[in-house]
């Protein structure tokens, strides 16, 4: 019974333990924009950006609304800890705001 127990508490811990609290992540934001091929944002660093991982680029509207712009990857870490992310696939029906970048 104490192992069961024991065994219980031990996996509650490690979930709990495990993951963040969602309003400790950092939210990276926008610091440049180039476009070149698709496109490619310099965005503050964040802890949870990992190499070459794909991320779901969004845009926050007036009304507090999110609209997807596209796919994004990370390409580099720079020097200043500052983050490289290439558009990969820009999303339809988001191309005014694309333009608005560009």
């Amino acid at each position: 019974m104490a192992l069961v127990l024991g065994l219980y508490l031990g996996t509650l811990l490690h979930f709990h333990y495990a993951q963040p609290a969602a309003d400790s992540l950092t939210r990276p934001r926008v610091l440049l924009f180039k476009k070149e091929q698709i496109g490619l944002f310099v965005i503050s660093p964040a802890d949870w950006l990992m190499y070459r991982a794909g991320y779901t680029l969004f845009v926050t509207e007036s009304e507090g609304f999110e609209r997807v712009l596209g796919i994004g990857e990370v390409l580099i870490f720079l020097d200043d800890k500052n983050v490289q992310l290439l558009v990969r696939e820009r999303a339809a029906g988001a191309d005014d705001i694309w333009t608005s970048l560009d």
